[in-house]
């Protein structure tokens, strides 16, 4: 009995290792690897569902979309005056419509001069200038006179030594040969007295620098080459531009030159009354120099010997002439008279100048 027991236990054990075998279950395994079949893998065409996300480490890139910047408002130019646009038209020379001509408003110089046009080195005339040079004697005072007329204010022009904001000096000849001069004669010691006088240099149509203290007569020319005079003059009694480098203008009027140096020595035909002023010395017999308007485009410059006058007398015998308006120049050494090359009151004292005024032509050459 007992061996049967043992034969059946046996049997039953062999039947369920054959079960076992059959109905083992294996875990699944996801493989990532494309399975190895002949079938070619779909492309993708749209973008996974989910993206690797960024490490924090690493810098985030950000499409910045342009901003339209806002136009800035664009202010219209003032507009100019009537009398300013004339004045941009006078800067340019040239013919003009009635025949005549006109020299720039800058700092070029005149028109080539023709000895043909010379009768005598005292005398020159062409279709827009005439001018005649004599040497006087009244009673004891010498002087000379150049009287001149000219077509057009243009050719009534200053120059620098070296420019309107320096003090350079130059020989007075020099300067007179390079402006092309026909007749020409020393400034008004415009810069380096500005402590004593003031100064106001206004020179072809820009006014370059003013200090102006009221104890000092102005000259200014204006675009029809009349004479005024501001006497005193100060700041708010005297012309300034409107904007930077602007015209300045004067009763209406462009304002072509400025001079400082003064005083004014006959007005409206008459003497005037010259204050006493050792800073020019008003009271000692030296050489003067003045510039007068006779008429209409019409001028005369006076200039007198050396150890001849005081600036009284000077006044006195010039209202004795034709002359509406003089005004009075740098003097003693700086006076200095010349036509083209030559000067008229030689002076072997007489010293360097820092600016000319000069009377030059226009006429271009085409007719005579």
């Amino acid at each position: 009995m007992k061996k049967l027991c043992l034969l059946i236990l046996a049997l039953l054990l062999m039947m369920n290792s054959a079960s076992a075998d059959t109905g083992k279950v294996y875990p699944l395994v996801l493989r990532t690897e494309a399975p190895a079949t002949d079938t070619p893998t779909p492309e993708v065409t749209e973008a996974p569902a989910t993206m690797t996300p960024v490490p924090e480490d690493t810098e985030e890139i950000t499409t910045v979309l342009p901003v339209a910047e806002e136009e800035p408002e664009i202010l219209p130019e003032p507009e100019m005056t009537a009398e300013e646009e004339a004045a941009e038209e006078r800067k340019t020379g040239g013919r003009l419509a009635d025949g005549t001509y006109r020299l720039p408003l800058d700092l070029t110089p005149g028109m080539k001069l023709h000895k043909a046009n010379y009768n005598t080195k005292y005398h020159y005339q062409d279709p827009t200038i005439e001018m005649d040079t004599r040497d006087e004697k009244n009673g004891e005072y010498r002087y000379w006179i150049a009287e001149i007329k000219i077509q057009d204010a243009s050719q009534l022009r200053t120059m620098p030594a070296n420019s309107f904001t320096r003090s350079n000096t130059a020989e007075g000849i020099r300067l007179s040969h390079r402006a092309q001069a026909v007749l020409a004669c020393n400034g008004d010691y415009w810069y380096r007295d500005v402590q004593w006088k003031g100064s106001y240099v206004l020179r072809q149509g820009q006014l370059y620098m003013y200090h102006l203290y009221g104890n000092a007569d102005l000259l200014l020319v204006n675009e029809d080459g009349d004479f005024r005079i501001i006497h005193k003059a100060t700041e708010e009694t005297t012309p300034m531009p409107k904007k930077k480098e602007g015209p300045v203008f004067y009763e209406g009027k462009q304002i072509y030159n400025g001079f400082c140096f003064g005083p004014a020595l006959v007005e409206d035909g008459k003497a005037l009354l010259i204050e006493p002023n050792d800073q020019i010395s008003t009271e000692k017999k030296t050489a003067r120099m003045a510039i007068c308007q006779l008429g209409k485009l019409h001028y005369a410059v006076v200039c007198s010997a050396k150890e001849s006058m005081t600036l009284q007398e000077f006044a006195d015998m010039l209202s004795t002439m034709d002359i509406q308006t003089a005004y009075n120049l740098d003097g003693g050494n700086s006076t200095m008279l010349m036509t083209g090359d030559d000067l008229l009151n030689y002076n072997p004292t007489t010293r360097e100048l820092s600016d000319i005024i000069y009377f030059a032509s226009a006429w271009q050459g085409e007719d005579k």
